[in-house]
């Protein structure tokens, strides 16, 4: 069912449109207050997301009984054009309404169990976040069958119990866990009233979208935009959100947070899987300056995580070379021994979240989900003493507006430093004879010739 606003309705101001949309959030369900605006943020861009060079994916993960369709039901009333669908739902039907109506996609319970059918949602999914990347599909017609491309891109709200096992999916959305509700004052019922306030949000957010779309579209996000020390797939499903504060400096920092911690939860994934524990032990055994044998490299990955399967020196070759490296023989031993090689070592740390000066064999568990603050505890709740975007009074604040604040203005909005230490270059390794350079060299004990 695809959901359509009744009417077009005036709206006072960006930044004051933006409170009612938190505050209608807020009254019917709990959020941790960062994801809170996070979502009252997405709702706006979702009304103009044409204009976006790619769009992030919005989603809840959790056990049952912990609100995710319910957030689905609140956030997802409120965007634009809303398609409501559950995991049930066959990849086919979804890529051709989304073609048909070019609106939100709301999928519960987004864990498919039939492999082709999760394969092909993976595709759809993966090509759904940028312009430009359509379906390629086969439909007969006339007993004849003719090829046809299906756009599916556009904003989708999402909900699954586990984080997806593709990365690439994985790193598309901005993702919050769910918790067992603690506040009394939430219905657990939605009153007659809520159809009403639905109708009324949309009309103004109707009237929003004819007044900013047109403007938004061929403008350019120059490099203000980026966050510093963030991948480029990051960077990319951030830029759009940050188009939308219009100077807002303070939701712009909670959405950096709020990134990093997702950039960090990728990269705990990486140095918890089979890959990322063999380059750990490779690093392990050059600072300590052992020969890489596939047999040391084995039983010093094993010893990383005592609870996985222990690795062979077969299935540790098998990694090295799916990471790049290549193997030779020892010029004193008969033994093949990886090569050391210092460009590919360098490349692989940034992308596994590790360093080359600093201990790898104990790494401390990371949770992925911390518990944030509810917006129900934060001092920023639903008080509306807050001023999100700037708001200045006697002055529109539309996203599109001529003047200082909109999108062309001059002063650059996010050039707020972020008290962050600056990125160490990768020190000299001990043990190492002279400066270690790109070219691979095969590394083996001291005292061999």
């Amino acid at each position: 069912m695809v959901h359509f606003a009744p009417g077009a309705m005036p709206y006072d101001s960006q930044a004051i449109l933006f409170k009612e949309v938190k505050n209608f959030i807020h009254r019917y369900m709990e959020l941790p207050a960062d994801f809170e605006e996070i979502a009252s943020l997405y709702v706006l861009l979702s009304w103009v997301y044409e204009f976006a060079p790619s769009i992030p994916y919005l989603r809840v993960i959790g056990d049952w009984g912990t609100g995710k369709t319910r957030f689905l039901q609140i956030v997802g009333s409120v965007c634009f054009r809303p398609m409501f669908a559950s995991g049930a739902t066959t990849p086919s039907p979804i890529f051709r309404i989304l073609e048909q109506f070019r609106g939100t996609l709301v999928l519960d319970e987004a864990d498919f169990k039939d492999s082709s059918a999760w394969t092909e949602m993976v595709k759809l999914l993966n090509n759904g976040y940028r312009p430009g990347m359509p379906v390629l599909r086969a439909d007969k017609e006339n007993g004849k069958w003719f090829p046809r491309g299906y756009q599916v891109f556009g904003p989708k709200l999402l909900s699954t119990r586990f984080p997806f096992s593709d990365e690439a999916l994985e790193s598309r959305c901005l993702t919050s866990e769910m918790m067992p509700l603690t506040r009394d004052d939430i219905p657990r019922v939605l009153p007659a009233s809520f159809d009403k306030e639905v109708g009324t949000l949309r009309s103004k957010l109707l009237t929003f979208r004819l007044h900013n779309l047109c403007r938004l579209k061929g403008k350019t996000f120059g490099n203000e935009l980026l966050e510093p020390n963030l991948q480029p797939r990051l960077q990319e499903i951030l830029i759009p959100m940050k188009a939308m504060l219009n100077g807002d400096h303070a939701m712009a920092e909670a959405l950096g947070s709020f990134v990093r911690r997702l950039q960090e939860s990728l990269y705990t994934r990486r140095r918890e899987s089979d890959a990322g524990r063999v380059l750990a032990a490779m690093i392990e055994l050059h600072r300590e300056n052992k020969e890489l044998s596939l047999k040391n490299i084995a039983l010093s990955a094993s010893a990383m995580d005592e609870e996985e399967a222990p690795f062979n020196p077969e299935k540790a070759g098998w990694l090295t070379r799916r990471l790049g490296f290549q193997k030779e023989k020892g010029s004193s031993t008969r033994r093949r021994v990886v090569c050391w090689d210092q460009g590919r070592i360098e490349s692989l740390i940034k992308q596994y979240g590790l360093a080359l000066d600093t201990p790898v064999s104990v790494i401390k568990p990371f949770t992925p989900f911390e518990p944030f603050e509810t917006a129900s505890d934060s001092p920023k709740g639903s008080s509306g003493d807050e001023k999100p975007f700037a708001e200045k009074t006697g002055n529109s604040t539309d996203l599109a507006s001529d003047g200082p604040k909109g999108l062309e203005t001059t002063e650059k909005p996010f050039e707020k430093p972020f008290n962050r230490e600056p990125e160490r270059e990768a020190k000299g390794l001990k043990g190492s004879k002279g400066s270690v350079g790109n070219t691979a060299s095969c590394h083996q004990p001291e005292g061999t010739t």
